[in-house]
């Protein structure tokens, strides 16, 4: 069950050349909890979902375990585990399930 009413859909940052920015995404999703938000949505509603591989979600998804500062009680992470091939959104909700995330 969701606790929040409503979620920040975070924008994944990128590098001019395109490649994943994962410590810029790390940061914003920093900046929006120190604002007071209580509920992000990862790759759920920006697009991401179909543009990123999965080694690239997997990064990011590390990068956001390695956040003790964001995983906490009062904090709910949505992680979106939408993707063009079936077989890659089953191995990231595997992923997102052992690490008892939630995901969209």
């Amino acid at each position: 069950m969701l606790k929040e009413a409503f979620h920040i859909a975070v924008p994944t940052a990128f590098f001019p050349d395109e490649t994943l920015n994962v410590d810029g995404t790390i940061e914003h999703i920093r900046y929006l909890v120190d604002q007071g938000e209580k509920s992000i949505l990862v790759c759920g509603s920006t697009g991401e979902q179909h543009s990123l591989k999965l080694k690239e979600k997997l990064v990011l998804l590390e990068a956001l375990m390695n956040e003790a500062y964001l995983l906490n009680d009062e904090i709910e992470v949505l992680f979106g585990v939408s993707a063009i091939r079936q077989k890659e959104s089953v191995d990231l909700a595997h992923a997102l399930n052992y690490l008892h995330l939630r995901f969209t």
